[in-house]
C-alpha cells in the first residue's frame, strides 16, 4: 500500500534506487544490534545500532521505502546468546552483511513491481560487494552508479585476454602467446 502511495506522488521512469547505511547512537547495551561500530551520522566508531535502507527518488521528490536492521556478526557467537535472549531476537535469525541486507531489499522491490525506477546508487560499501553487483548486474535494463575505493582498478571496456603457454626448449623457458 505505502509504496502505491509513493507511486503516486513520486513515481517516474527516471526514478532511482538509493542503497545506504545509518547509525543510531546508543547509550545502553538492551537494543537489538547494538555494539561498537561506525557511524555515518556521528562520523566515528561508536555505540550504536546500524540500519540500511533504501530510497526511491525522482524528479518529484523522494521517501524511503524499505529498511533492514544490520545486526553485527558478534551477536551471533555464544558471548552474545544472553543479549539476544534479552532483546528477544528471533532464534532463526542469522548473520547478513549490510550489502545482503540491501540485496533483500532490492530483490522485494524488483519482485513487487509497484514504482517504476531504472537506475540504483550506492555508496563502497555495497560497490565493493560481488552480492550486491551481481544483484544489479542481474537486471540488464538498469543503470547503476557505485562508489568505489580510489584503489580500485577498472577498465572502461573488457579487456583483451589471451592464454599464455610455457614452452622448454633447449633448456630455456620462453612464454609463447598461444591463441585462445
Amino acid at each position: 500500500m505505502y509504496h502505491s502511495l509513493v507511486n503516486d506522488d513520486l513515481g517516474h521512469p527516471d526514478g532511482a534506487l538509493i542503497f545506504d547505511e545509518s547509525g543510531f547512537i546508543k547509550k545502553g547495551h538492551d537494543s537489538i544490534g547494538v555494539g561498537r561500530q561506525y557511524s555515518g551520522a556521528a562520523g566515528k566508531v561508536d555505540n550504536c545500532q546500524v540500519g540500511v535502507f533504501a530510497a526511491y527518488v525522482s524528479v518529484q521528490g523522494y521517501s524511503l521505502v524499505d529498511k533492514r536492521l544490520f545486526i553485527p556478526e558478534n551477536w551471533f557467537t555464544e558471548d552474545f546468546l544472553e543479549r539476544r535472549t534479552k532483546c528477544l531476537l528471533p532464534p532463526e535469525t542469522v548473520f547478513k552483511t549490510k550489502p545482503q541486507l540491501a540485496v533483500e531489499m532490492l530483490h522485494a522491490f524488483t519482485q513487487e513491481n509497484t514504482i517504476p525506477y531504472k537506475y540504483f546508487l550506492a555508496d563502497s560499501v555495497y560497490g565493493v560487494s560481488p552480492d550486491f553487483i551481481r544483484a544489479v548486474e542481474a537486471l540488464p535494463e538498469k543503470t547503476y552508479f557505485l562508489s568505489v575505493p580510489k584503489t580500485t582498478l577498472c577498465w572502461p571496456k573488457e579487456p583483451p585476454l589471451s592464454i599464455t603457454k610455457t614452452c622448454h626448449w633447449g633448456g630455456q623457458n620462453q612464454n609463447k602467446n598461444h591463441p585462445g
